[in-house]
């Protein structure tokens, strides 16, 4: 211990302990079949670092989200049971008030870390579901088959369909994340058009709210509507517009912005999203 305490500078020792906290993370991390070999539980930790960096920025954004499900949550005749689509660190769900207004409420996501659910069982009627809300981990994990586009095309989520408990459902800032591993792994094979790979996603995205759609209970959503590289200059770049793919409700419930990446995040300028919030 004299030896290793020795030859580190303050900087690496905290290098190595955020190594291995992060090695720590990984190992104990609750991932759906094929998740971790997609590199889903390296994102997951990904982002609660970054949100430990930038928190400060992030704070409203998921003040509004948490504050937007919680008034819907309130809204539903029956309260039964609330899922949650998405969950991941729970950052911007409202725990504590979905405990308290359901009797049973299902978190969602393809990874969960293990704060998140050593966090979750304070709620004895709370709990944890890892799965893939793409269900293409599989397929993905397995890219030597030749139809892999055509089976990505032809897939439908099912998750909880049939289940007549559920008066509350919420896609919680998902549905711009769901298509670009699918996306990005079929560019990197090299075998398909980058308009085609583009056009999947966009039918990724609207798919899922046909899923939520469903549903028979009361439905909820937040979603990344428009996204942007703001420049130094104070100029929108790279402008990416999700509304009419996902055709949702207009004008919606609430709106606001959402500093994803501030200053010095990026290597010029930062990352701006617009979020809107609809329920039906």
């Amino acid at each position: 211990m004299g030896v290793w305490s020795s030859t580190l500078d303050g900087h690496s020792i905290f290098t190595t302990k955020k190594l291995l906290r992060e090695c720590i993370e990984w190992l104990s991390a609750d991932a759906a079949p094929g998740a971790r070999q997609a590199g889903l539980v390296t994102a997951a930790i990904a982002i609660s670092a970054r949100y430990r960096r930038v928190g400060r920025y992030w704070d409203p954004h998921l003040e509004c989200t948490r504050a937007f499900l919680a008034k819907e949550a309130a809204a539903c005749a029956q309260r039964r049971t609330a899922v949650m689509l998405g969950a991941g660190a729970c950052l911007d769900v409202p725990i504590k008030t979905l405990a308290a207004t359901f009797d049973r409420v299902i978190l969602v996501d393809a990874v969960f870390l293990r704060r998140t659910r050593r966090w979750v069982r304070q709620f004895p009627n709370v709990e944890c579901l890892t799965y893939d809300l793409t269900e293409s981990l599989g397929l993905l994990n397995k890219p030597e088959q030749p139809d892999l586009f055509a089976q990505l095309a032809a897939v439908r989520p099912m998750l909880l369909l049939d289940d007549a408990q559920v008066d509350f459902v919420a896609s919680v800032n998902l549905v711009s994340q769901l298509p670009l591993l699918p996306m990005r792994r079929l560019l990197a094979s090299g075998r398909y058009a980058p308009p085609a790979v583009n056009q999947l996603g966009l039918q990724l995205m609207a798919r899922h709210v046909r899923y939520l759609n469903a549903f028979t209970g009361r439905k909820a959503i937040v979603f990344d509507a428009e996204m942007w590289r703001l420049s130094p200059e104070g100029e929108r770049q790279e402008v990416v517009d999700l509304r009419p793919v996902l055709q949702l409700p207009h004008p919606p419930e609430q709106h606001w912005f959402w500093e994803v990446a501030p200053a010095g995040e990026l290597r010029r300028g930062k990352l701006m999203h617009r979020v809107e919030a609809v329920a039906w």
